[in-house]
């Protein structure tokens, strides 16, 4: 598995994503890009937060986030010794209109 994506709907009607997702690294290696999209778009600008499941110790920082999408980095602890992988778990719920449509956001964890 490399990208589960679900869209869930809350108890107040309002959509979001949950998504598991696979960053892989190759031995040597310590820093990945996950992109994840979401379709269609959500209502607004996203809050998004993502954190490191099964694998090696690692940070996973939100870049990007849009209505159509979000942008992770996923740093190991230290250069993987061998080819591995982490599980990111993401979920993405459209914050409240403030004034504008919130087509593009960027949001650190």
């Amino acid at each position: 598995m490399l990208q589960e994506v679900r869209r869930v709907r809350d108890e107040d009607g309002v959509e979001g994503i949950v998504a598991t997702l696979r960053a892989e690294f190759a031995a040597g290696q310590r820093h990945a890009v996950l992109h994840v999209g979401f379709c269609p778009p959500l209502s607004h600008l996203p809050m998004v937060r993502a954190e490191a499941g099964d694998g090696p110790e690692a940070e996973v920082r939100v870049v990007q986030a849009f209505t159509h999408g979000a942008r992770l980095e996923v740093r190991l602890a230290e250069s993987a010794k061998e080819a591995c992988s982490v599980l990111v778990e993401l979920t993405a719920k459209p914050q409240a209109a403030a004034g504008g449509s919130g087509e593009r956001g960027t949001v650190g964890l």
